[in-house]
Formats: structure tokens, C-alpha cells, sequence
């Protein structure tokens, strides 16, 4: 599976719900949890060759989006591609 935004294929196009500003992305929340995380390897949730992909749920890279204006952050999951 693939973010298109961590690859980036696309961008995050939210507008703040305050000043409708738009959002810039901060990276994946993973990200931002240790001092070593972003160095750490994207972890594949199905890497196992016998999983069967048409059973899996749909999979999501969760963001942090942040508004310039504003100073406030907030998540956005963004459907993973296969």
C-alpha cells in the first residue's frame, strides 16, 4: 500500500475550518511520536505474501495538517492506494 502524499503523487487540498485558510501538511503523525521516527522504516501492515489484499480493510496514513494563520493543528487520514 501507498500514501500518495508521503510519495508524492498528491497534495492535502483541506481549508481551515476557522479562517478557511489552506492547511499545509506536517507529515505523518508516526512522525512526530519519537526522536527517531521519522528515521524509522514505514512499517508494511500486510507484508505477509499469503495475506489475501481483498479482505483487507481500507488503509490510511494519518497526517498532521497545520494552518499558518491560525497556529492550530489537527489529523487527516488519507486513503492509502495499492
Amino acid at each position: 500500500m501507498l500514501c500518495p502524499v508521503c510519495n508524492g503523487l498528491a497534495s492535502i487540498q483541506e481549508s481551515c475550518s476557522s479562517c478557511k485558510g489552506q492547511l499545509i501538511d506536517g507529515g505523518r503523525v508516526t512522525d512526530w511520536i519519537g526522536p527517531y521516527a521519522p528515521y524509522e522504516p514505514i512499517q508494511e501492515p500486510f507484508a505477509n505474501e499469503s495475506y489475501q489484499r481483498l479482505e483487507a480493510p481500507p488503509a490510511h496514513c494519518n497526517h498532521i495538517i497545520y494552518c499558518p494563520a491560525c497556529q492550530q493543528t489537527s489529523e487527516v487520514l488519507v486513503n492509502e492506494w495499492i
